[in-house]
């Protein structure tokens, strides 16, 4: 279960703008566990004027108001036995609006749920296949998309189509990437069959993979890797993490420049590199989650390359060959390199 802090900034501004656009002049209520419910409550209180807060000392109040039309509950619980209680409670209690602070997923629907038990129970009497009591797994994936929950806008899916369409179209003998997701872009590179070289500071068992090597390493100074040695590399949303502490690296504010460099060092002239870091106007540190860049700070390091594409994810896709001057906040600006 992510920190309260993690989803607060993940879902803040998402609360913020529900309560404005549907929850106007609503009570809202934080029900859980004293020391959760109260750093919530901190975040939020400046922009939410009604607030009332439940913990174990007077929960039983928070059925008092619970027909009241546009009354908001979100459930903030640190111990995942007491969240999911209160979660059933206040489902079943009536609120209209319902939140899970761990998923920002509405919960009002646990009455369907335990409903559509009752009819499949009655209805399998004679079949093959009789729900195991014992493993119950109850889901409410209708809240969701099409493709389990993720988006076509997502900025991992756009960044991570954007460079393995790339990479199929360069058709590297062999491609090698510092810290990418598995799921997504590396597993888009082996269907391909396109044979692929890991580097990552954490471990990952291959399982033998076909056409995937892995290397556990810090990739600041790529040591081992001779120079012009390398025709294809890519770090998508990894390099903006180094050096602080995030993923268990070394502090070190240079650690990114560093890496950079020797990106640089151990590619062969014409060989290509593909970088996706957050980008906005200015350059900054959002410790310890990442840095962003001001675009042309990040085409100034890579000075012993030409610049192919800049392009972004945004809300609303893949946003390409972007003028510098017009680049908006984005947690994936796209950058293709070809050394010189």
């Amino acid at each position: 279960m992510s920190s309260v802090a993690d989803t607060l900034k993940q879902h803040k501004d998402s609360i913020l703008r529900r309560i404005g656009a549907g929850w106007s002049r609503a009570d809202l209520c934080i029900a859980g566990e004293a020391v959760t419910v109260n750093q919530i409550a901190d975040v939020l209180k400046c922009q939410i004027s009604e607030m009332k807060i439940f913990t174990e000392t007077n929960l039983s109040q928070l059925g008092e108001i619970a027909n009241k039309a546009n009354t908001v509950v979100l459930v903030a619980c640190t111990t995942p036995e007491n969240h999911s209680r209160l979660v059933a409670m206040c489902g079943s209690m009536g609120f209209t609006y319902v939140y899970d602070i761990n998923t920002f997923m509405p919960a009002y629907n646990h009455a369907k749920l335990y409903s559509d038990y009752e009819k499949y129970s009655k209805a399998t009497n004679g079949t093959d296949f009789a729900i195991d009591d014992d493993n119950l797994l109850l889901s409410a994936d209708w809240f969701g998309t099409a493709g389990d929950g993720s988006t076509l806008n997502n900025y991992y899916v756009v960044q991570d189509l954007w460079g393995a369409q790339k990479i199929f179209e360069a058709k590297p003998a062999k491609h090698y990437d510092i810290g990418s997701r598995v799921d997504y872009f590396i597993a888009h590179l082996l269907a391909f069959k396109m044979p692929t070289t890991m580097i990552d500071i954490r471990p990952l068992e291959t399982y033998g993979t076909e056409f995937l090597s892995f290397v556990q390493a810090d990739a600041t100074n790529l040591d081992g890797i001779e120079d012009n040695s390398i025709e294809s590399i890519s770090a998508l949303s990894s390099i903006e993490h180094f050096g602080l502490g995030r993923y268990g690296d070394p502090l070190d504010p240079n650690a990114h420049i560093k890496a950079f460099n020797n990106i640089q060092r151990v590619t062969q002239s014409g060989g290509n590199i593909y970088i996706s870091v957050p980008v906005d106007t200015v350059n900054k540190v959002c410790f310890n989650a990442h840095r962003a860049y001001a675009p042309q700070y990040l085409i100034d390091v890579f000075n012993s390359c030409d610049l192919i594409e800049f392009s972004y994810a945004s809300d609303y896709g893949l946003v390409r060959d972007t003028p510098l001057y017009a680049v908006v906040p984005s947690l994936a600006g796209l950058f293709h390199f070809r050394k010189r």
